[in-house]
């Protein structure tokens, strides 16, 4: 059996079987979130939703 996670924390390193899991650029998301509502509070004619990609990473162990 194989097991991953999201979000890549220490927790998920330092387990008795070290996770692999999916590692998130956290401040590329804050900032990306924090500039689309700023643009959505701006605009007021800006009410569709935008589709954003964030990269992200895979941090391979043991549990694979």
């Amino acid at each position: 059996m194989a097991w991953t996670g999201f979000s890549d924390t220490v927790m998920t390193e330092r387990a008795a079987v070290p996770v692999t899991t999916v590692r998130q650029h956290a401040p590329a998301l804050g900032r990306e979130a924090a500039k689309l509502l700023y643009r959505r509070l701006v605009s007021k004619a800006l009410r569709c939703p935008i589709d954003k990609v964030i990269p992200t990473t895979l941090s391979v162990r043991a549990s694979t």
